[in-house]
């Protein structure tokens, strides 16, 4: 209830909210969440393209860092052979495509790579050892790199992957090449 009281002159306005004003915030509302719903879908669909480009990478890439694994792990043998035990070589050999092995002549295996194409992944044992490699994509800019990564290590680079599979596979048969 509302009491107006006049002692002299009394001028009230009084407006209200009409229907073409409800209707210009509605339009306005659509057009800013239209606007929300394309600006989502095209973060989605970028989203998925790079999503597709880094397992393209990968699926691209990962065999070649198999390569550089395996040419490193041949260098760091080749290397140990010319700077320790002249008599008692490292050799290496590839029984399977995907499986390469160093070894001391007529000995057992101290090193053993393996690479897994559908898991895009590397597993290298050396003596009671065993490393896990991933490949895995970065978004470095607009490009794509793939490194290899060892769980929460980080990004491992294949010489380093041979060198601690040479150290570690020589260090468990040492004793047993220079007997020999």
């Amino acid at each position: 209830m509302i009491q107006v009281v006049n002692n002299g002159l009394l001028f009230i306005t009084i407006s209200a909210q009409t229907e073409s004003t409800t209707m210009q915030d509605a339009e306005k509302w659509a057009a800013g969440f239209a606007k929300k719903i394309a600006d989502e879908q095209d973060a989605t669909g970028q989203r998925e393209r790079v999503a597709l480009m880094k397992h393209e990478a990968v699926k691209t890439r990962s065999p070649q860092l198999w390569d550089e694994v395996v040419e490193k792990l041949q260098e760091y043998a080749t290397a140990f052979n010319q700077r320790f035990n002249k008599r008692r070589k490292l050799t290496w050999h590839m029984p399977a495509s995907y499986q390469f092995m160093v070894r001391p002549d007529a000995m057992p295996e101290i090193v053993e790579a393996k690479y897994f194409p559908s898991e895009h992944r590397i597993l290298v044992k050396s003596g009671r050892e065993g490393h896990s490699y991933q490949a895995t994509a970065r978004l470095q800019g607009s490009q794509v790199a793939v490194v290899l990564e060892e769980g929460n290590f980080g990004e491992i680079s294949p010489e380093f992957i041979a060198q601690r599979a040479i150290e570690e596979g020589v260090s468990n048969v040492f004793s047993a090449l220079d007997a020999l």
